[in-house]
């Protein structure tokens, strides 16, 4: 099968090889704020700092998505440089 559980794959990796995730909001099976609550609940996954990938956003949602842990909200379509900013910043 071509999905793959986002989060069970994380727990395969090392955690020191990340210094962030950026996760979409709109991923197929799970969807990007159930596995954002998924790696916070989780020791070896909680500190990474995630950015958080949406088409659109309302309040209702921004809020949903900083409650579940996302560091940060970045809608698309994107220049590189904000991408580039929010690494930065994590790093």
């Amino acid at each position: 099968m071509f999905l793959v559980d986002v989060c069970a794959y994380l727990f395969w990796l090392p955690c020191a090889e990340f210094c962030a995730v950026i996760l979409d909001l709109n991923m197929p099976v799970l969807g990007g704020i159930k596995t954002l609550k998924i790696m916070k609940k989780d020791a070896r996954l909680k500190s990474i700092p995630v950015i958080v990938l949406a088409g659109s956003i309302d309040e209702a949602l921004m809020k949903k998505c900083k409650a579940a842990g996302a560091y940060s909200v970045l809608l698309k379509p994107f220049e590189k440089p904000s991408v580039l900013h929010l690494l930065n910043k994590v790093v």
